[in-house]
C-alpha cells in the first residue's frame, strides 16, 4: 500500500514538474525529459498488476533491475555537461546494484541456513542432531578441531550427534532466538557464554567468513568514486549539480544498510524527485 501510493503521488509530482518547465521561461536542458520520462514510468507503475510485480521483487528478493535503466539515464542527463563523471556514475549504480544483489544472496542463505537448523531442533526425532560446523567459532565441539576453520569455509558440513556441551548451546540459542522475538534489547547482566550465545542466535556467522566486508564495505567504494567527480565541475552551478548527484548515492548507501528493502525503494524515488525539484528551482533562479 505505502509503496503503490508513492507510485501514484510521485506520477502527479512528475505531471507537475513536467507542466512547471514548460510554463518557466528556462533554457532547455536535456535534463527535462526526466519530468515526462519518469511520469509515464511511475503511471505504469501505478497499474495494481505491474505494483503487486514489483512489490514482490522488493520484498523477496531486491529492487527490479529495470529500475536501475531508468536510473542510469536520469544520472546521464543530470551530468550531461559533464560526460565524464555521467559514466562514472552509471559505472557506479551498477556497483550499486552488484552490491545490493550480494546483500540480498548472503541474507537469502543464512536465512535458509537457519531454517534448516531451527527445524532439526523443533523435530523430536532430529532434536539430538545438529549441523557440525555450521556456526563459526561458536561450539567448543566444533572449534577444537583444527580444521573447524576450514570446514565452515569449504561448506563440509555434517550433521552429528549432540553432546552435553553442544545441546546446552544449542537451547540457549532457541531460547534467545525467541527472546529476540518479543524484545528488542539483549537481556542484562549476561555471562561472558550468554554473550557468546546471544550473538550466535543472530545466526550471522553461518555462511561466510568476514560477513561485514561484503555487506558493508562496498560503500566506501561508492561513495569514493561519488567524490571523484568533484573535481570535474567546472563552476559553481555545476558542482551544485555534482553535489546533488553526490547526495544520492549517499542516501542511496546509507538507506540500503538502514532500512528494509521496501523502504529503502520508497526512499530513493523521493531522493531523486527531490534532486528533480532542486534542479528546476536552480535552473529557474540562474534563468537557464
Amino acid at each position: 500500500m505505502k509503496s503503490h501510493a508513492k507510485h501514484i503521488l510521485l506520477c502527479l509530482i512528475y505531471s507537475v514538474l513536467s507542466c512547471t518547465q514548460q510554463i518557466l521561461n528556462v533554457k532547455h536542458h536535456i535534463f527535462y525529459s526526466v519530468y515526462p520520462l519518469f511520469t509515464l514510468y511511475f503511471g505504469m507503475m501505478s497499474v495494481p498488476k505491474i505494483h503487486r510485480l514489483h512489490e514482490y521483487n522488493t520484498v523477496e528478493h531486491t529492487i527490479p533491475k529495470w529500475s536501475y535503466l531508468m536510473r542510469a539515464y536520469y544520472h546521464t542527463v543530470l551530468l550531461d555537461e559533464i560526460p565524464f563523471a555521467g559514466i562514472v556514475s552509471v559505472l557506479l549504480l551498477l556497483i550499486v546494484m552488484m552490491w545490493k544483489e550480494s546483500r540480498f544472496l548472503i541474507s537469502h542463505a543464512e536465512t535458509r541456513l537457519r531454517k534448516i537448523d531451527e527445524q532439526l531442533y523443533n523435530h523430536e526425532a532430529t532434536r539430538k542432531y545438529r549441523v557440525c560446523h555450521l556456526h563459526l567459532n561458536a561450539f567448543d565441539d566444533d572449534v577444537t578441531s583444527r580444521t573447524h576453520l576450514h570446514q565452515f569455509n569449504t561448506n563440509m558440513l555434517d550433521i552429528v550427534p549432540h553432546s552435553y556441551q553442544s545441546e546446552e548451546n544449542q537451547n540457549a540459542i532457541k531460547n534467545y532466538v525467541e527472546h529476540r522475538k518479543r524484545n528488542m534489547f539483549a537481556p542484562k547482566q549476561m555471562t561472558d557464554w550468554e554473550k557468546k550465545m546471544w550473538r550466535v542466535s543472530e545466526y550471522r556467522d553461518i555462511f561466510i567468513q568476514n560477513r561485514e566486508v561484503s555487506m558493508f564495505a562496498p560503500i566506501i567504494y561508492i561513495l569514493c568514486g561519488a567524490f571523484v567527480c568533484f573535481p570535474m565541475a567546472e563552476s559553481n552551478r555545476l558542482r551544485l549539480l555534482v553535489y546533488l548527484n553526490t547526495l544520492i548515492f549517499i542516501g542511496d548507501g546509507i538507506s540500503t544498510v538502514t532500512m528494509a528493502r521496501l523502504n529503502n525503494d520508497v526512499f530513493i524515488d523521493l531522493l531523486y524527485m527531490f534532486v528533480s525539484i532542486v534542479f528546476i528551482c536552480l535552473s529557474s533562479y540562474n534563468g537557464q
